[in-house]
């Protein structure tokens, strides 16, 4: 029973110390299914949203109320829907599946270049990319483009002009200029659903840690200047 605390009196140093543990432990415990619970709750928010939009615009067209033209709205909540879906199940399969036949030599430079391209024609933020060399890291590369495709999305949702992307010697840098984060929300913006910037909360940023923890790597981000700085570098 985790929500009892063990308290003992008076007894030998080692039993003490044993009962301490146990109760760090259980603290422990207690706080992981608090955040388990939040994050389901919150998953579940994230979701019912475009499964309402969905729902309410099929049964409007099917009423007459809104035209066949609507449907554009319905795919776009779809595909919001499963893009949400997909980030749930990357976030589940890290925990559990983590296969190292898949771990080969890939490069930060190509990895960054092919999520840059999925963006050129979607959004009218500036791209600058600065690669002085490339840095060429044992890991998986589907996995690590998802990552870095987290933290560009990320960029892009906030930054205003510009995004800045750079690696140097065993280490990649991806610059925003939009607004800071608020000093309370950074030291856990890597946390599951741990809701951040404009009441934004999610799975991208936590896939991200998870990932890169994965692989050896060590992700931050910290107020840099006028925008948002995240660096991926060696543990």
């Amino acid at each position: 029973d985790y929500q009892t605390e063990v308290k003992l009196e008076g007894g030998a140093e080692e039993i003490n110390s044993l009962a301490e543990t146990i109760n760090n432990m259980r603290i422990e415990i207690k706080n992981n299914e608090d955040t388990k619970k939040e994050m389901i709750q919150n998953l579940g928010h994230d979701l019912k949203t475009p499964i309402a939009v969905i729902r309410s615009y099929a049964e409007a067209i099917q009423d007459g109320i809104e035209s066949v033209d609507s449907t554009e709205l319905i795919i776009k909540q779809s595909e919001l829907l499963n893009k949400k879906v997909m980030q749930l199940i990357e976030y589940s399969k890290i925990g559990y599946i983590d296969n190292h036949n898949a771990y080969e030599p890939t490069s930060f430079k190509k990895v960054v270049e092919q999520v840059v391209n999925n963006y050129k024609y979607i959004t009218n933020i500036k791209f600058i990319i600065d690669i002085e060399t490339d840095w060429v890291h044992v890991m998986d590369p589907e996995s690590a483009h998802i990552a870095i495709s987290n933290i560009i999305d990320n960029a892009v949702r906030y930054a205003v002009t510009k995004i800045v992307v750079q690696i140097t010697e065993k280490k990649l840098t991806i610059f925003n200029d939009g607004e800071h984060i608020e000093p309370h929300v950074l030291p856990k913006i890597f946390k599951a659903y741990e809701k951040g910037s404009k009441g934004q909360f999610g799975l991208g940023l936590a896939i991200v840690k998870e990932t890169m923890d994965r692989f050896g790597l060590k992700v931050s981000v910290l107020n840099h200047a006028n925008g948002v700085l995240f660096t991926i570098e060696l543990q």
